[in-house]
């Protein structure tokens, strides 16, 4: 048993699935599959039921993870403490999230309990504003690309780095009117069902994003029938909560929608690849600062990420 076998667990956990925990740690599902198999192996027990498409903690994965968990904690702890008198970087970092901010506040976390004395702007852009392409005061910006072609787009300000893959997944709260018809025994949902169903949508006049909603129900043969637009997610949560629209989000915003929306349901679309990649872009390494190149190589790191060569 090593940490890694550990550390996969504890973010099995976390997802309750394995492609999409694979997809965070940046390892292919074989690998990720034969971790697991190998730590159940040596324990002599299962850890996990299959429940559709999801996986769960039985009696003996609860009773494993809580005491791994705290260890775990120790552990970091340990390690933080042992850095902390080697690490002595000071000054500002900035980023502009043009997605979902939230995505970042575990790296952050983590990075700031390591540099104590860095300080972190973190700024929710606005869709409609203009894209700071040569803002020298911004160091990075976090993005999400349902269309992959135009990662590879080259940028003569910024330097991508994709941090992982996830799915869009419709959501729904338990006073929809469908909710029970649609949700019972199923983690998928046949979007023809929903083609009169009140949506939840965000801005289209903007060049730098996509709602990725239109293209979704577009593939589904409708146009959808926006019932609320909105570029805040309390917002959005609250229209979700009143049983009032449903809508699309990305996985990573789960967790902060459930605390909201208590009873959510999020359901993967039938027939769809809706798949996005989460990137972070950083400037020229020659205009990033000691901080701000420092929290880069860490990025890498914690997003299993190789070593950035680049300019």
């Amino acid at each position: 048993m090593d940490l890694r076998q550990i550390r996969y667990f504890i973010e099995v956990v976390r997802n309750e699935h394995i492609s999409k925990t694979a997809d965070f740690l940046n390892i292919t599902q074989p690998t990720l599959s034969k971790a697991i198999g190998s730590l159940e192996r040596e324990l002599g027990v299962s850890l996990f039921d299959r429940v559709g498409n999801r996986i769960r903690l039985n009696q003996n994965g609860r009773r494993f993870y809580e005491n791994v968990r705290l260890s775990m904690n120790y552990l970091d702890s340990g390690i933080l403490s042992a850095k902390q008198t080697e690490y002595d970087v000071t000054g500002t970092i900035s980023i502009s999230c043009w997605c979902f901010a939230p995505i970042l506040w575990r790296c952050i976390d983590g990075y700031s309990r390591l540099n104590p004395k860095t300080d972190f702007m973190v700024f929710q852009s606005l869709y409609d504003q203009k894209m700071p392409e040569s803002d020298q005061t911004i160091d990075f910006i976090l993005r999400g690309y349902a269309d992959f072609s135009e990662e590879h787009v080259a940028d003569q300000f910024w330097v991508r780095q994709k941090l992982f893959s996830e799915e869009n997944l419709l959501v729904i709260g338990p006073m929809f009117p469908q909710f029970h018809e649609l949700t019972d025994h199923t983690d998928t949902v046949d979007l023809t069902r929903l083609k009169d169903a009140p949506f939840i949508t965000m801005k289209t006049d903007s060049p730098f994003f996509h709602d990725i909603t239109y293209q979704i129900c577009k593939n589904a043969g409708f146009w959808p029938h926006t019932y609320f637009q909105t570029d805040d997610f309390v917002m959005k949560m609250q229209m979700i909560n009143s049983g009032n629209a449903i809508a699309f989000l990305p996985q990573c915003c789960l967790d902060n929608a459930r605390a909201l929306c208590p009873g959510l349901k999020a359901m993967k679309i039938q027939g769809y690849h809706a798949k996005r990649n989460v990137a972070l872009l950083r400037k020229k390494r020659v205009l990033l600062s000691e901080a701000a190149a420092d929290f880069w190589d860490y990025v890498l790191d914690y997003y299993n990420l190789p070593p950035d060569t680049r300019d």
